[in-house]
Parts: structure tokens; C-alpha cells; sequence
């Protein structure tokens, strides 16, 4: 049974070169994350073996500038509220894997859910201003 178990994993390799395995992966992982373009099968060139899987580096150099901005107001309003007191029952991605996440935005949805854009900034709220600590600071004059 072990020895099953060891054939169906495939060894990951980084973006850029190399034959390091960066992790291990079962068979229906692999599967998923070929299937939305993050991983392409790396071949070996003489025998056509199947050495593992690698990165797609496009996936791997996106960054949040690249995802769609979707404008929300600053204001903590009566039903950011009533979200932030449910907390995470109100989201529906609150919690996914970046497969999933990245399964949404492949079908043209944002990454997180409405809900789940309250809930972070009503996390993050109290710390925004101009004191020592806060996300935002004020130009030194």
C-alpha cells in the first residue's frame, strides 16, 4: 500500500529552472492546479518521463496591483456593522484555499466576497491615521 501511495506523488519545482522539488503533490491536486494554469507537467527531454510538476510563472508574479480593484467606501456603515457582528457566517470565501481563489477569478469573479472586504476592513480600521503605528502615516514636513 506504501509503495502505491509514493507512485501517485508528484514532486513541484519552482518557476525559473531547476530540478529541486519544492514540495510533493497527490494526483488530484496536481490535476486541479494544471487544470487553472498554474502548474504545467514538466517532462524529462530524453526518456518523456513525467518528472513532476512546475510553476507557471505568470501566476507566481501576480501580485494584489493585478487584480481588479473593486471600489468600496471608507465609511463603516449600519450594515458593514451587522456583517462584521455575524463575522465570517456572512462570507462565503472567508477561508478558501488560493486554489479556489484563484478558480474565481479565473471565471471573472473577485478573489473574496463582499462580506469578506467588510469584515478585513473593519478589521483594519481603528489603525488607519497619522499616528506612530497606523497604516497610514503623514508625510514628515
Amino acid at each position: 500500500m506504501a509503495k502505491r501511495q509514493k507512485s501517485e506523488e508528484f514532486k513541484v519545482f519552482a518557476d525559473g529552472g531547476g530540478y529541486h522539488p519544492i514540495r510533493r503533490t497527490g494526483a488530484e491536486e496536481a490535476r486541479l492546479n494544471e487544470a487553472l494554469g498554474v502548474w504545467r507537467r514538466e517532462y524529462d527531454q530524453q526518456t518523456g518521463r513525467l518528472l513532476g510538476f512546475r510553476l507557471v510563472g505568470a501566476e507566481i508574479d501576480k501580485v494584489d496591483a493585478d487584480l481588479p480593484h473593486i471600489g468600496a467606501p471608507v465609511a463603516i456603515s449600519r450594515t458593514v456593522m451587522e456583517v462584521t457582528v455575524e463575522g465570517t457566517r456572512a462570507s462565503h470565501t472567508f477561508g478558501l484555499c488560493e486554489r479556489d481563489r484563484l478558480q474565481r477569478i479565473k471565471d471573472g469573479k473577485p478573489p473574496e466576497d463582499w462580506a469578506e472586504r467588510q469584515l478585513q476592513k473593519a478589521r483594519v480600521y481603528g489603525k488607519v491615521g497619522a499616528a506612530r503605528g497606523d497604516i497610514l502615516t503623514a508625510w514628515p514636513r
